[in-house]
């Protein structure tokens, strides 16, 4: 095993550790929204309007289709951890792609 290649098993493994850490795993945007009725003498009518919610949304792509689903206060934290651990996760597989990819070229040059 040369240095570089022991370097990078060292760099790939650790970028296996911080993936392991992960626990909930969520794609797609959480939104909080507040609604506004059709009820004529409803609070959020008056003047000032005291809308509806907080609403938490959560909206994701499902077969090329946007899906959203309307979360307790509870289920959108845990959403809202997946969907941070998501994009920290997406970033690390580019970090290992490019390790990758750095890997192949070394023992490319390497060989010649």
């Amino acid at each position: 095993m040369s240095v570089s290649s022991g370097s990078f098993s060292k760099r790939i493994e650790a970028l296996r550790r911080k993936l392991a850490d992960f626990d909930y795993i969520c794609s797609g945007n959480l939104r909080l929204r507040y609604a506004v009725c059709g009820t004529p003498n409803c609070r959020c009518k008056a003047q000032p309007p005291e809308p509806h919610g907080p609403y938490h949304y959560w909206s994701r792509l499902i077969s090329g289709k946007v899906v959203q689903r309307v979360l307790s206060p509870e289920q959108a934290k845990i959403v809202a951890r997946g969907i941070e651990n998501y994009r920290e996760a997406r970033a690390l597989l580019r970090r290992w792609e490019a390790e990758t990819v750095r890997s192949l070229e070394i023992r490319s040059r390497a060989k010649r």
